[in-house]
């Protein structure tokens, strides 16, 4: 009886299509973008630990709460933290996201100029 089963070249092309996709979704971030965003998240009172995901070792664009970033350059885009208690005054190094085109933090009692 022969043995049926999936092709080998059928299952080295799945292979492939599965790293392409693991290792397109590793993008970082700018170091600069990390360094205003870990400025920006030292000077608020996170109460409910919403930031929690906001450290060093973490990936930017994939791990941390509330960031997207531009999948080509891995410069943060978009930072929207609504309605999470923050509190606290907002880093002026935060201004320092120059493709940052939607900020939303509604919601929290942060102040400072943006």
């Amino acid at each position: 009886m022969a043995r049926r089963g999936i092709p080998p070249p059928l299952v080295l092309r799945l292979l492939l299509v599965a790293g392409l996709v693991a290792a397109s979704s590793g993008y970082e971030a700018d170091p600069g973008d990390r360094g205003a965003l870990l400025k920006l998240r030292s000077r608020l009172a996170d109460p409910r630990g919403s930031l929690a995901s906001w450290v060093d070792a973490a990936a930017v664009c994939s791990n941390w709460t509330g960031v997207a970033c531009d999948n080509r350059t891995g410069r943060v885009v978009r930072v929207e933290l609504p309605g999470l208690n923050l509190s606290g005054p907002i880093h002026p190094g935060f201004c320092r996201l120059p493709l940052l085109d939607a900020l939303v933090l509604s919601g929290n009692a942060l102040s400072g100029p943006v």
